[in-house]
């Protein structure tokens, strides 16, 4: 089970960092959103967007015996 846990959090925080490292921190989070989205849909997309990664990592690391 650490092995697993161990391994989901090497390849959650490769992937943020390798995705900040190419398109810069600002750019990395922006790729979640399709371009061209009026605000107010914006400001409901963006919030869906941060509890949908957190919440999948809160089952990625439950699944594991984690939190």
């Amino acid at each position: 089970m650490g092995v697993t846990l161990a391994l989901s959090c090497i390849t959650f925080f490769s992937i943020i960092i390798a995705g900040t490292l190419k398109h810069g921190f600002i750019g990395h989070w922006k790729n979640m959103i399709t371009s061209g989205v009026p605000g107010p849909v914006l400001i409901i997309l963006v919030t869906v967007e941060i509890i949908n990664y957190l919440y999948l990592e809160e089952i990625g690391f439950s699944a594991v015996g984690g939190k």
